[in-house]
């Protein structure tokens, strides 16, 4: 799946995590198509479907009225002839909802899982209300980093005291360290940027776990930080009353999976 060790050494912590974010994404795609959702039975409707249906009920009745063999070998023939034309306009159905493009097709995911999210359509500034998408993203995006802006300013960096924490940075990580992270590394959060997910990550992990931890080694060691893992999908939660205000939202940062990853490494120590 990956290159192997000797070859992923030679390269910077940056490389390192473009190598394991394409192998991650290529194996998505591969997996996606197996996943599968439901269609509501009032769409699957054809009158061909009837006509089998009819076909069907018609086949049973005449079995419950002299069950030989041969009867019932009709009504079996009838029915897989009836699911096979089902499955056939299910198929149709489907392939036609997710020929379109990635925002409709996330919606019609939602909407048949059942998650009818919309975002936050219209906000109230100064008694104007606003309903252009992209001015009420630039208005959420001011807000929030006003608010950061505001609890970093008497924040004071601290320079890395090796001496007073010895195990965190001198010491390579070890395969038990990354084996308790990934146990605590949560399945169920949402996605960052790279769209791979906890339990995606999980379920590739007995792959992954000697790249991963290579890549953690020299994070450590060579202190270059990811400039992927500094970036993080913010979503605005409601908390309270009004909804057309933006002070009644707060953000929740997605990071991405590998980069929460290597803070539970971290936070181990």
């Amino acid at each position: 799946m990956l290159q192997d060790e000797l070859s992923m050494s030679e390269l910077s912590p940056e490389d390192c995590d473009y190598q394991i974010q394409a192998c991650l994404a290529t194996s998505f795609e591969k997996c996606v198509p197996s996943w599968s959702f439901t269609v509501r039975e009032g769409e699957v409707f054809s009158p061909q479907i009837i006509r089998l249906r009819n076909r069907k009920q018609r086949m049973r009745r005449v079995w419950k009225r002299d069950e030989t063999l041969e009867n019932w070998m009709n009504f079996v023939r009838s029915w897989k002839d009836l699911r096979r034309e089902v499955r056939k306009v299910k198929k149709n159905i489907i392939r036609k909802k997710v020929n379109c493009s990635t925002i409709d097709f996330w919606k019609v995911v939602g909407n048949l899982m059942g998650k009818n999210k919309t975002g936050v359509e219209i906000i109230d500034e100064n008694r104007i209300e606003i309903i252009d998408k992209q001015i009420i993203c630039d208005k959420f995006i001011n807000f929030f980093v006003g608010k950061v802006k505001c609890n970093a300013k008497n924040y004071v960096p601290k320079s890395w005291d090796d001496e007073k924490y010895p195990n965190c940075r001198v010491n390579p990580l070890t395969m038990e360290e990354l084996n308790k992270a990934f146990q605590r590394l949560s399945g169920k959060k949402s996605c960052g940027m790279d769209g791979l997910s906890g339990f995606f990550l999980k379920s590739l992990s007995h792959a992954l776990k000697p790249s991963i931890l290579l890549l953690f080694n020299k994070i450590l060691t060579t202190g270059i930080y990811p400039k992927t893992w500094k970036i993080a999908k913010i979503v605005p939660v409601f908390k309270k009353r009004n909804h057309t205000l933006i002070s009644n939202y707060r953000p929740v940062f997605n990071l991405n999976s590998i980069a929460k990853l290597f803070e539970l490494c971290v936070l181990g120590r």
